[in-house]
């Protein structure tokens, strides 16, 4: 059991190495970058970053509804990284000031839309707005046939514990992200 966990971890440091060497290329003079909730990959991709430039900057959101963010946000201050954590209503503002932007892939369509956390699709919007790159970082292995993403609707008490008979509340925590607002997908191939 131990041989298969280290040969596991050491095969996807090797795709999380190949994803950043793929990134790495298209960010070297980067200073700023924006990203939200807590994905492996960016995580990661950002570790080796910092260990190149000690002087980057990350900005993240909250991600609500389950507030993902904040455990990001942590694995990045314990290795010293500076970061400025915001709410989920700051997009613009942040995003108007990063170089380039991060977005997770919890799957990857047939026709390249990339299905990630809620708010993903609102950063890639305002990000083409304000002319910012966005890289879905990814391992092939998001890569589905599926043609189409169906949301699946969480608690809503996570959202907001107010009951009343007018009142819907929706939480979802995927949503997809137009292939059209993702400037390049990068994964350990490409």
């Amino acid at each position: 059991m131990h041989n298969f966990i280290w040969q596991y971890e050491s095969e996807n440091s090797d795709v999380y190495d190949k994803i950043y060497q793929n990134a790495k290329l298209l960010i070297k003079n980067t200073k700023s970058i924006f990203t939200l909730s807590n994905s492996k990959t960016v995580y990661e991709v950002l570790k080796r970053f910092f260990c190149e430039n000690q002087n980057i900057c990350v900005f993240v959101s909250e991600s609500r509804p389950a507030l993902e963010g904040r455990v990001l946000v942590k694995k990045l201050l314990t290795m010293g990284m500076k970061v400025t954590l915001l709410t989920d209503c700051q997009l613009a503002e942040s995003i108007a000031e990063c170089d380039v932007i991060f977005l997770g892939a919890d799957k990857i369509l047939r026709n390249g839309d990339v299905v990630n956390k809620t708010g993903s699709k609102n950063v890639g919007i305002i990000a083409r707005h304000y002319g910012k790159p966005v890289f879905a970082l990814s391992s092939t292995s998001k890569f589905s046939k599926q043609k189409k993403f169906k949301h699946t609707l969480h608690a809503q008490e996570e959202v907001w514990t107010y009951k009343h008979r007018n009142l819907k509340i929706e939480n979802n925590y995927f949503e997809v992200v137009p292939r059209t607002l993702i400037t390049k997908i990068i994964t350990e191939n490409v």
